[in-house]
Order: C-alpha cells, then structure tokens, then sequence
C-alpha cells in the first residue's frame, strides 16, 4: 500500500499462519515465515514453517524451505 494507506493489495492466501516478514534493503522484495497451523507438535514446539520470498507486489511466490523446524526469523544480509 503507498504510506497513507491507500491502494492495499493482499500479499497472501491459505491457512497458513503468519510469523514475521522482513523487506528487502532496496525495498523491493519481501521474505515471510509462515507455519501450518495443522502441523504444530505441542510436546516438540515444533511445525511444519516454511520460508517464502516474492516481489514487493506480491508476484513471484517462491518457497524456500519445507522443514519441521525454526523457519521463523527471515533477514536479509548485505
């Protein structure tokens, strides 16, 4: 959306639940950890989190990771 609001645009769909997203230094990508709610294992803490990258319009979808582990903190490095 541009900074006062207007123009919003959804960036996802599905079930899955948010964890935290991190936007490019250049501002035009973004990568979210987002879980399987219907995964989670309350005795290991632990659920199926996968790690997506996509354009800063929401085009270009991809997954990165597919593991049952801490997927959560997406960052990007210089």
């Amino acid at each position: 959306m541009n900074a006062d609001g207007s123009t919003q645009a959804r960036l996802t769909t599905g079930g899955e639940g948010l964890v935290i997203f991190a936007i490019s230094p250049d501002g035009q990508k973004i990568a979210i950890a987002a879980f399987d709610p219907y995964s989670v294992d309350l005795a290991s803490m632990t659920a199926v989190q996968t790690i997506y990258v996509m354009n800063a319009d929401g085009s270009h979808l991809t997954s990165l990771t597919d593991i049952a582990t801490d997927n959560s903190s997406p960052d990007w490095s210089r």
